[in-house]
This record gives structure tokens, sequence and C-alpha cells, in this order.
């Protein structure tokens, strides 16, 4: 069973209880409230990283016995994989020729003894082996084709780089401008 480290227990039994319930009518209205409201949010965060660390530890657990099993799978299913194959490759051609033989004019597989045996096409595919080239004739040839965009992250580091807040187009309108960071309050555990 798992459970938070004698160090841990100690740490958080020193700091206290995190369920403290805050009285009604409370409020921070001085240092003494304001440290007691910190205190107490610091303690539910020292309660939280503990459980995460747990639950981080039982997922890291469960990983490790996944992998053992999945090799074990592996060991176990191993010689059927590859005695399946083994006849296949001896024997797939001759399958392959007698039941052509077999099938109607319009037929492309036969079922038999719990198996379907034939054949289907693939369907073609397009491969590019040199980008630029290809975009090039595209441009020129099939301009419907081509899908041209811009990197943001790139566009905002010109804009940083030049001290611009924007780009505006041969007209005066604005095509992109870089948008002010929001101020967000928070509260954060300093560890």
């Amino acid at each position: 069973m798992d459970s938070i480290t004698e160090e841990q227990t100690l740490i958080l039994a020193a700091e206290g209880d995190p369920n403290e319930p805050v009285k009604e009518g409370f409020s921070v209205k001085d240092e003494d409230s304001l440290n007691w409201v910190l205190d107490l949010i610091r303690r539910n965060h020292y309660y939280l990283a503990a459980q995460q660390h747990i639950f981080e530890q039982k997922l890291k657990r469960l990983e490790e016995v996944k992998a053992i099993y999945l090799r074990e799978q592996e060991d176990m299913c191993k010689p059927y994989r590859e005695k399946i194959e083994g006849l296949k490759a001896r024997f797939g051609p001759e399958i392959h020729a007698y039941v052509a033989t077999t099938l109607s004019k319009r037929a492309k597989s036969r079922k038999v003894n719990g198996f379907v045996i034939g054949s289907r096409q693939t369907p073609e595919k397009v491969e590019v082996l040199d980008q630029l080239k290809m975009l090039e004739w595209a441009k020129a040839n099939l301009p419907k084709a081509v899908k041209e965009s811009v990197l943001v992250s790139e566009v905002k580091a010109f804009l940083d780089d030049k001290e611009e807040a924007g780009l505006v187009d041969e007209l005066g309108n604005v095509i992109v401008y870089k948008k002010p960071g929001e101020s967000k309050e928070f509260i954060e555990l300093i560890t």
C-alpha cells in the first residue's frame, strides 16, 4: 500500500491540517490573518504535491508491470506469428494460384475454411521527391494545388527584431499586429 513517506508526514504534520475550516465571517484584515490564509494555502499545496507524487509512483509501477506483460505476451506469441508467416510465405503463392482457378470472372476473393483468399488493389499514391521543384511546377501549371501559409512565430520574431507593433498593406490596412499580454492575478507557492 502506498503512503506518504515519513519525511513527508513530518513536514505535513508540522504545517498543520490542510482541511482546517475557515471560520464564518473571516476576512484578511491584517498580517496575522494574511499569514493564516497563506499558510492554509501552503498546507494544501504540500498535501497536493504529496498526493501527486504518490499517484505518479503508482503510475510508474503500473507502466513497468505493463511493459513486463507486453514483453511476456510478445515472447509467447512470437513462435506462432513466425509459423503463420512461414506457412504463408511457403504456401501463399500456391494457395493464390489454386484459388484464382476457382474464382468466377467477376469475383476477386473466395471464402474457404474460415479464410477469405483473394487479392485487392491498393490505391494509387503520389509521391513527391523534390518539394521545391514540385512547388515551382504547381505554381505555374496548377495554382489551385498550392496552399501557402505563414509561420506566426517567425512574424513575431521579425516584429520584435524591428521593434514594430504590426504591419500594414499598401492601402494602410492592418494585416498583423502584436496583441498585448493580459495581466492576471495569481497566488503561487514559492518552492
